[in-house]
This record gives C-alpha cells, structure tokens and sequence, in this order.
C-alpha cells in the first residue's frame, strides 16, 4: 500500500493470493513459445518453482494438480510432489482415494488404478477399462465391455479393485445409502431398476 513493489514485474500474469498465502504466477517463454506456471507467496519467493504447464488451485486436502507436458502429478503447498508427474490423468480424491490414468497400448482402452493421499497406489494401474468413476459407498462405477453382449456397458468395483458388480448396465449412477440406479434390457427396452451393493435387484 505504500508502493513498495513486493513482487518484481516479470510475470506474464498473476493470481489472487489463496487463504494459504500462494499466488498462481505465469511467465512466457519465448524461447520454447511456452508458459511456465508456479507460485510465489507474499514476499515474492517463488514456493512452488515455475517449471509446470499447467498448474491447479489448491484443494481443501492441500494438495494441487500439476501438469508437465501431458503428464500430471500433485504437489502440497511447499511445493513437494506428492504424486509423480507421471500420469495421463488423476481424478479428485473420494473417500481417501483419486483415480489415476495411463495410456494402454493394446487398444482396448486405458489403465486406470488408485491412489491415496501419499501416492501409494492402493490399486494398481493395471484396471482396463473405457471408463472409472470415484468412490462412493465404497464402490466405484466403470464402463467396459459387456462379454456377454459384447457391448458397452457399466458395473462396479471395490477398493480391491475386484469387480462386485459385473458389468452389464447400458447406464449406471453412483452408489448413495446402499442403494444405485441402473438401465438394464426387458422386452427389447430399456427400464430403470435399484440395486444393492451385492448386486442384487431391489
């Protein structure tokens, strides 16, 4: 307030300060044609360093996702990554676990896994399937191939990543007090029925 420059005009753009104190500040690369994202708290020191393309706000479980080309990780506040920048995709954490993603090769779709809030994967990226959903009564919705049909269908998995529920359901919603929405086939249309977390149809 008293004109003292606190931060030095070097970026090409600069955020809000976050209740953490932390800044989100871009600088442009001519070099590379490029922009670097980092943080810098209120003193001007640069917290998280300015080497991600893409960088996230901070979430409510401390932590942001942060991209380096087109693979992402997540850091905490002092700039620490938590989970390697090494995935296709990370989700948000539900009950203590986020979804993570990366590429397969065999053309089926992607593998997908999970991890905790210290990046152990509980499950491991090994999971193919088009499609996964978070947590939540402790399963989790994902879209496969119907073996029986031979289409595109959902079921759910536990936090094993066993499939409980085989995948079988033209759509699906989330678990919510035991009990989930699902379209299945009768006569040729489709109908709306509820299951419980066993399967079975309510």
């Amino acid at each position: 307030k008293t004109g003292n420059e606190v931060i030095p005009m070097k970026y090409t753009e600069i955020g809000d300060f976050s209740e953490e104190g932390l800044a989100k500040v871009r600088i442009y690369d001519n070099r590379d044609r490029t922009d670097y994202w980092g943080f810098v708290d209120k003193t001007g020191n640069e917290v998280i360093p300015m080497k991600y393309t893409e960088i996230g706000d901070f979430s409510a479980d401390g932590l942001a996702k942060v991209e380096i080309g087109y693979e992402r990780g997540l850091i905490d506040k002092s700039g620490k990554e938590i989970i390697p920048v090494k995935y296709r995709e990370i989700g948000d954490f539900s009950e203590g676990l986020a979804k993570i993603e990366t590429y397969n090769n065999n053309g089926f779709g992607d593998k997908w896994g999970f991890i905790d809030k210290t990046g152990k994967e509980i499950i491991p990226v090994k999971l193919e399937y088009y499609k996964v959903g978070d947590f939540s009564d402790g399963l989790a919705r994902v879209k496969g191939r119907d073996k029986k049909n031979r289409n595109d269908a959902y079921g759910f998995i536990d936090k094993t990543g066993k499939e409980v529920i085989p995948i079988k359901y033209i759509q699906a919603n989330d678990f919510s007090n035991g009990y989930a929405a699902v379209t299945a086939w009768y006569n040729d249309n489709e109908h709306w029925q509820v299951i419980d977390k066993t399967g079975k149809e309510i």
